[in-house]
Parts: C-alpha cells; sequence; structure tokens
C-alpha cells in the first residue's frame, strides 16, 4: 500500500469518527438538560432581587434566612415559605430545556398567569420571575431561591411537617423568673437546624462553634397562638443538660425561638 492510499485510509476512518462522535452529541445533552425530578425540595435562603432600567439588570434588595420547600409532580408546583404547614399550589407547566446554547443545565416553566420559574441545576437555585410588566415587557421581580435540594426522608410516607430546614438567630435575651425581667439584647449568631433526624430533634450550632441536639420527646408538634395572634409551634425536648424544657418557634422570626425552663426563658431573634 502507497503512503497516498495510507492516508486516504485513515482520512477515512477520522471522518467515520468525528461523525460518530456528531451523533453522540445530541444524546449528551439530552442526559445534562433533563427535566427535575418529582418530589420535595428545599432551599435553606432566597434573595429578593428588583429589575434596574438604567442598567438593564436585576439588583440585589435583601437576603432572608428562611427555609422554603418546593413540591415538584405531573400536576403542578407546591410551595412555601418558613414553618407553615400550609402549601400553596400553582399550576405551573414544565416548558422544557431554557437554552443548550448557553452550556447551562436549566429547565424553565410557566404558569396560566405568565410567572416564570427556571431551575439552574449547575447552581442549585430556583429563579422565579414574577411581576411582568406588559409596557416594558420585563420581570419587575426577581427571588432567587439558593442551595436547592432534595429533601431527606426516613420513609417515603414522612409528613411534611418532618421536613429538615434552618433558622439563623442574630439576638438573645433571658428571662430572670426571680427579677421577673428580661436582660438586655445581646449579639450572638445561632443556628438551630428543625427536624435534624427522624426523631425530629433539633441542633442547636452556638456562636462558639459548639452544638447542642435537643432531643424531642413530643409525639406531635402544637400549633398554637398567643393572645394577640402571633402564631407558633411548640415541641417539649431534654436539653444537652438533661434538663426538660419547652422549644417554642414563631412564624415571626423576629419574635424568634424561645427555650422555656421552669425558672428561666431564653430568647432568639433576628
Amino acid at each position: 500500500m502507497s503512503a497516498i492510499d495510507s492516508l486516504q485510509q485513515w482520512l477515512k476512518n477520522f471522518n467515520f469518527i468525528i461523525c460518530l462522535v456528531l451523533l453522540a452529541i445530541p444524546f449528551v445533552s439530552q442526559s445534562v438538560f433533563a427535566q427535575i425530578q418529582d418530589g420535595t425540595y428545599s432551599s435553606g435562603y432566597y434573595v429578593e432581587m428588583r429589575w434596574n432600567d438604567a442598567r438593564k439588570e436585576y439588583e440585589k434588595l435583601k437576603t432572608y434566612e428562611l427555609a422554603s420547600g418546593f413540591s415538584f409532580d405531573s400536576d403542578g408546583i407546591s410551595f412555601r415559605k418558613g414553618s407553615s404547614v400550609k402549601w400553596l399550589y400553582n399550576r405551573w407547566e414544565y416548558k422544557g430545556e431554557l437554552s443548550q446554547k448557553r452550556e447551562i443545565a436549566s429547565d424553565w416553566y410557566l404558569d396560566e398567569r405568565g410567572q416564570k420559574i427556571v431551575i439552574d441545576y449547575d447552581n442549585k437555585t430556583l429563579l422565579y420571575y414574577h411581576g411582568y410588566d406588559n409596557g416594558r415587557k420585563v420581570y419587575t421581580q426577581l427571588t432567587l431561591y439558593k442551595n436547592l435540594k432534595m429533601l431527606e426522608s426516613d420513609s417515603d410516607d414522612a409528613e411534611e411537617d418532618n421536613d429538615k430546614f434552618r433558622v439563623d438567630m442574630e439576638y438573645v435575651a433571658v428571662y430572670d423568673s426571680k427579677t421577673k425581667k428580661w436582660s438586655d439584647w445581646e449579639e450572638g449568631f445561632n443556628s438551630f437546624v428543625i427536624n435534624y433526624n427522624g426523631n425530629g430533634d433539633i441542633l442547636h450550632i452556638k456562636p462558639s462553634g459548639k452544638q447542642a441536639v435537643y432531643r424531642n420527646i413530643s409525639k406531635q408538634v402544637e400549633r398554637k397562638k398567643t393572645q394577640d395572634g402571633k402564631e407558633y409551634q411548640i415541641v417539649e425536648v431534654i436539653d444537652e443538660d438533661g434538663e426538660a424544657c419547652s422549644f417554642q418557634i414563631f412564624d415571626d422570626y423576629k419574635i424568634g425561638i424561645k427555650l422555656i425552663y421552669k425558672n428561666a426563658m431564653v430568647q432568639f431573634s433576628q
């Protein structure tokens, strides 16, 4: 075989390989750009943004440390913020892949009012576009739900109330039953992971970094209201020193969390 014949044979083989690669590309794209799996997802915090006409971009307004939940199924998307047991239902229709040209794994959904949800898989973020302005042809508001992940449960029949979520508090005060007075608020970044495990225990991460687990001894979570209408949930727990107390968490995180002992109370607030 001459050198020319060898070169022609090599080119034929090369072209065949290129064709195989080109044929495989669509299948690779389909595996990357896949519709989100049905199930319940959580987000640790969210960011509110607003459209700026002058800059032609969204500007950040505020970040909220508040757990949110999203339930995806064939009928639509249910949504809730914080520890509320109420799920808000909306029929979001799956519209497919947002853009393969951007090389970002993203799916998008649209509801009957034109509001849009985009799932950014690479950044584990759910983008909620709302407040559409027909005149300007732009969504005026954008909410980013960060750290999106599927919730873990011990069984498929786990109740929604057992969803794990985190609450961060910036201030702490102590009530002395002897003086019947509250101390002044002091800065102290405390984090609480609610429903830390299958028993519904609570993990407390203190400002020093030390951790304590409050063992849940209640059969169920009680939902109540104060006399002035403030809603909260409460369970009985055993703290790290073996002392029994009540763990009270308000829907309004500015009121926050209370550890209620026989002779004292500790309150954490945002």
